[in-house]
């Protein structure tokens, strides 16, 4: 793997957080203090990324935190809970959708001085972190980028570890390093282009754990002759499509829920 063949990297946050980012950038948590409104983690996440150091020095909490691949057990924690409660309140249609969406930031940033990589989840007990250079040769990408950490009930550790894997950018991270948004449904744009006409925006449902034709994170293009399309279990079903079709034509929404615990979304 190299720098190039990863494509892009992500960064998950409110879309109430984007009017701020696209005016002065993507900054740290500790840089920001009661301002920051990430809407990722609860208190004693907070707690461990003020108190845990990566080898520049810095505490976790003043990188910016950015991942290879945006659906972490994190994301899909979130995801769930907002569902479950929007089911709750009884919301439907475009206005039931999750709030999160996902910054397009370059890979540039892997070259920068300060940048360290870590191997699986940075506020874990005994966290291991690495250069950019260093960590991308032993990262296991398959397992970064794998659809999902479990199966039939079966954690598979090593994705679990993997797919967490953070890259931690001191302070803050330049407009002119975002590339563009992926927002899970399309009644999420116009929100955006209002504020930012220029902005690129993409509808990428299966981030935020939707089922729909599966690309790889690093192939943005979509192209659906080349992408498969799965029904929960991760079978080809042509008439999964077809059903999706009929869905989104009465304007619903077709869930994907990977099959996890509560250890796989606990952070």
């Amino acid at each position: 793997m190299n720098v190039e063949a990863i494509g892009e990297l992500h960064h998950i946050t409110p879309l109430r957080n984007l009017d701020s980012i696209l005016t002065s950038g993507i900054r740290s948590p500790a840089s920001l203090g009661f301002q920051y409104s990430s809407g990722m983690g609860d208190d004693s996440i907070r707690e461990r990324r003020s108190i845990y150091r990566v080898p520049n020095g810095k505490f976790l909490n003043e990188h910016v935190y950015l991942y290879f691949n945006p659906r972490t057990p994190l994301m899909f924690r979130h995801v769930s809970e907002w569902r479950a409660q929007a089911k709750k309140n009884l919301v439907q249609g475009e206005n039931a959708y999750f709030d999160l969406i996902v910054l397009r930031v370059s890979v540039e940033l892997l070259k920068r001085r300060g940048v360290y990589v870590s191997c699986g989840n940075p506020s874990r007990s005994s966290p291991k972190f690495g250069s950019p250079d260093f960590m991308i040769e032993k990262l296991d990408f398959k397992s970064v980028y794998a659809r999902e950490w479990s199966r039939n009930g079966t954690k598979n550790d090593r994705v679990h570890e993997q797919i967490q894997s953070e890259i931690l950018v001191p302070d803050y991270v330049s407009c002119n390093h975002i590339m563009g948004i992926y927002v899970g449904h399309s009644a999420q744009i116009p929100m955006i282009k209002q504020l930012f006409p220029s902005i690129e925006v993409d509808v990428r449902p299966d981030f935020f754990f939707e089922r729909s034709v599966i690309v790889d994170p690093r192939n943005r293009t979509g192209d659906w002759a080349k992408s498969l399309v799965v029904n929960a279990n991760g079978v080809r079903d042509v008439q999964y499509l077809l059903n999706r079709a009929w869905h989104v034509a009465l304007g619903e929404s077709v869930v994907e829920h990977p099959d996890a615990t509560d250890d796989d979304v606990e952070r």
